[in-house]
This record gives C-alpha cells, structure tokens and sequence, in this order.
C-alpha cells in the first residue's frame, strides 16, 4: 500500500481560496507534507448546503479570495515527477469554525487500493491507509466483488478467490456503524481484482434531473399534497422513486450528509418521509425506501413500514441531495432508529419536545 506521504487522493482537507478563475473555477492553497499545494475547483464540485449550485448561479456567488473550504481531492500529476502536485478537487464546501452551524459531510472513497483484512465465504472487511479516521475498515459483499472485470459467480466463495493482505481497489460509501455486525463506517458498492469492470468505469457524473414526465408526476406545491397523492396513486409514483433511489444511493462520487430528525409520515408500506435536522435549526425533507432502513440491526426490506414506525419516531440517517424537480429535499441511503429514542429532540419549530418510540416490531 501506498505510505501516508505520498497520496492520490486526500479527504477533509481545510484550505483558503486564493484566486478565482473566472465566475465558475477557482483555486485552493493548502498544506501537505509541510509544503503549499494547489487543488484547482471547479464548480460542479463545490455543494451549498449539501447541493449543487442551481442552475444560472456563479461559483463566484458562494465562495471569493479568503474564503475558506474543506474538500476532498486527487492528485493529476505523478508526485515523483519535478513538475509542481497538481489537486482536483472531487467536492468542496465553504468551512465554518462553529461545528454547530456546519452539516456534517463525507465524500465516497472512489477507486482506493486496500488489503483484505478478513473474508468469510460471502463477506470480508479490506483495511485502508487511505481515509484520515482512525477507524479504516470498509465491510462488503461477495455480490460486489469483481475478479477481472467480472463478477464473482454466486456459486463461488470469496475465500476461493481472496487470502488475507490481498491486494483490492474498492470504492465505497459511507454507512452507519451501529448496524454493521463489524461495526464498518464504510460499505463498498465495488471491490475488484485486475482490470475495473465495464459497468464501473467512470463517465462524466453530470448532475441528473428528474424527466419531464416524472415532474409532473412529483408537481405537488408541498409536501402534504404529495403524501396525499403517493397514498392514493402509490403504484404509478413508484418507477420514478425507484429511478431516483438506485440513481443516488449506488454512487461513491457525491456528497453525503449526515443528520437525525422525526417520521414525518409513512405514506405507503414500502416509502417514509424524514423532517431531518442537518444543522443548528436547518431542517429538510428526506424521502426513505425500506430497504435502507433499520431497527435494531434488523433490516426492514420485507417489513410494512406503516406497522413499524408513527409519526414522531426518531431517526438517524445518511442522506443525498435529491435531483431538481424531486418530491422531497434529499434521499436516504441509510436509516436507523435511534437507540435513545426517548431524548428531547427538536420539533419541527426547533423547540423541545419527546417523541416516543413505537413500541410494535415485526419481529416480536
């Protein structure tokens, strides 16, 4: 593996805008091996509160000289070469010194070298130098595994194919640890062995917009109305949610956030909606699929979500900002109700009030 100095890529690093290229680029000064490094921003890459910029908005409109940034970066240049380190910036948003008044964020780990650590017949964990957190354990699946731009047949086990400190490139996405059996902040949607699979390789990851068709199967003027029309015409609703879940929840090159929050409603069986709290007093819709979600460690993909939770249930999530033109403000890659759900949370005006936890499980 590739020693700590001397890096492609680097995660959650703190920099100052030192000149602006124009409405839309911009560059970063930094340190790094005890030198000032550049990463060059452009503006498809910098998140507003966890969003791209709209459309008809200049990067020049959000950050200027001084302005300072955490971002994640790669590196273009080889850094053995006499040429200066050249940074891309892969996402960037403006830091705040008060945590309170920050959402709390991470990157995916895209195409990062690893060893196998451990590896069971369907699942193993790869360890990482890569990421800055002291915990490096990413956990995945036979089903994500590639060996030669293929996948692992499901007839085979990994243990046929893999041996501890084995070589891996993976790319990974943020996870919740409590509802991991080793207790992963990571999970990997790709593991691979020789050349990257087909179906992975990387294209230009332009931001998508929900189609004519779907908006107008989403033009509701609020959230209630939408709850209203996904209870009655919930079959028709469902191509386009699934469309926009499988779009943003199976995709390493974006920006995840993090937050708690309350059911706001579960208008279906199979669907749920978060008022979620992303920051001090910052709070937005999320849109949650049963598959994503957790209780207790147990897995709801086959649960009726409408005989687990009610409205007020605590929540913690993992989250992505939803396309334009969507029903809800972000998506959920990941929930899990809170342990101590009997807190005094925040309500939805941001004062203190106790929900209670229901107390049904389908599992009694």
């Amino acid at each position: 593996m590739q020693s700590m100095q001397n890096k492609k890529f680097l995660f959650d690093r703190v920099g100052s805008v030192s000149r602006n290229n124009g409405l839309d680029k911009a560059e970063i000064e930094f340190e790094f091996n005890n030198k000032v490094e550049k990463a060059l921003l452009r503006k498809d890459k910098f998140y507003h509160k966890g969003r791209h910029i709209p459309e008809g908005r200049h990067l020049n409109e959000y950050i200027t000289v001084g302005s300072q940034v955490v971002f994640s970066c790669h590196i273009l240049n080889s850094q053995d070469s006499d040429q200066p380190s050249v940074w891309y910036v892969m996402i960037c948003q403006k830091y705040e010194k008060r945590p309170a008044y920050m959402m709390e964020v991470k990157t995916g780990l895209v195409n990062i070298t690893g060893s196998i650590k451990e590896v069971q017949k369907r699942h193993g964990v790869i360890s990482t130098d890569y990421y800055s957190e002291r915990d490096s354990k990413i956990y995945f699946l036979a089903s994500k595994f590639y060996l030669d731009g293929k996948r692992l047949q499901s007839s085979r086990a990994l243990t046929d194919v893999l041996k501890i400190d084995d070589i891996v490139y993976f790319d990974a996405i943020p996870c919740i640890p409590e509802e991991s059996h080793v207790h992963s902040k990571w999970f990997a949607i790709l593991v691979f062995k020789g050349k990257r699979p087909d179906s992975h390789r990387f294209v230009d990851n332009k931001h998508w917009e929900v189609d004519d068709k779907g908006k107008k199967n989403f033009s509701h003027d609020d959230t209630d109305s939408f709850i209203k029309n996904m209870k009655k015409n919930a079959q028709s609703l469902k191509p386009f949610i699934y469309e926009c879940i499988s779009r943003y929840t199976n995709d390493a090159r974006t920006m995840f956030a993090f937050g708690t929050g309350v059911i706001m409603d579960i208008p279906s069986e199979e669907f749920g909606i978060i008022l979620g709290q992303f920051k001090l007093n910052h709070f937005e819709s999320v849109l949650f699929h049963r598959k994503n979600t957790f209780l207790f460690g147990v897995c709801l993909t086959n649960s009726d979500l409408t005989q687990v939770f009610v409205e007020g249930d605590r929540v913690k999530f993992i989250a992505v900002g939803a396309p334009s033109g969507f029903v809800t403000d972000w998506i959920a890659i990941q929930v899990s109700v809170l342990a101590n759900a009997s807190t005094s949370p925040l309500d939805y005006h941001g004062h203190a009030q106790t929900f209670t936890l229901s107390q049904f499980s389908p599992y009694d």
